[in-house]
């Protein structure tokens, strides 16, 4: 395992570094950016900011593939997700990352938080939901492929690239 510590400062991170794909501010101050370093399009990279954008810490891995999705739960509790089913949990504002689901397949492409807390990472052939904050995760596949979804109320989503209907997340 190879991990860069990358230190920014706002007006150096360029597009000729990383490919941004995903930012997500919790409060005006703390946000974390996700994507690729464009030097190795395998290498994902994952950035924080705790001033607001005016610096940020980013970390890229050879482990971690493209990255291409990232939101927060709460103030310290961050889910990333990527390329080849890669889904990431932080409980310390960005930190430490921890690989939640293990099996390599399918690209997890959004994630979005419904109004009563659950977490749904969807995309490829399969959905994930997790009702803990990201602790645990339950899978569910299907043959149609997504690469977003939005939720407009518990029970409710718009999926793009393919069609779902359930009534259980």
């Amino acid at each position: 395992v190879s991990i860069a510590i990358l230190n920014f400062s706002s007006t150096s991170i360029a597009s000729t570094i990383v490919m941004w794909n995903e930012i997500d501010f919790v409060d005006s101050l703390h946000g974390c950016a996700v994507g690729t370093w464009v030097q190795s399009e395998f290498m994902g990279v994952i950035a924080t900011t705790a001033d607001g954008g005016k610096s940020w810490s980013a970390w890229a891995s050879d482990t971690i593939p493209l990255m291409s999705s990232v939101r927060f739960i709460n103030s310290t509790t961050i889910i990333a997700s990527g390329k080849d089913g890669c889904l990431l949990r932080s409980g310390d504002e960005g930190m430490s990352w921890v690989r939640m689901i293990p099996k390599k397949n399918n690209n997890a492409s959004k994630v979005s938080i419904l109004p009563d807390g659950t977490i749904s990472v969807i995309g490829g052939n399969r959905a994930c939901y997790s009702r803990d904050g990201g602790l645990t995760w339950s899978v569910d596949s299907t043959n149609k492929q997504f690469s977003t979804i939005v939720f407009t109320d518990t029970m409710h989503g718009i999926s793009a690239g393919g069609v779902l209907s359930s009534t259980n997340r």
